[in-house]
């Protein structure tokens, strides 16, 4: 999710640009989505990188690193 700061660039932008509130939370959502996908996807390249360990990721969200 962008930071606070980034978040409120693109609602000024977006407000900047005539659109109403309703249009601005279906942008945000949608970005919210986009930013989740590509999150999840570095997370997966890392682990096939050997970037991150997913042994030691697992222990680690299990409490047990």
């Amino acid at each position: 999710m962008p930071s606070v700061e980034n978040r409120q660039t693109i609602i000024d932008w977006l407000k900047e640009r005539d659109h109403s509130p309703e249009e601005i939370d279906a942008i945000l959502h949608k970005l919210d989505q986009y930013d989740d996908r590509v999150v999840r996807q570095s997370f997966f390249d890392a682990i096939e990188t050997g970037e991150i360990s997913i042994e030691a990721f697992l222990a680690e969200s299990q409490g047990e690193a």
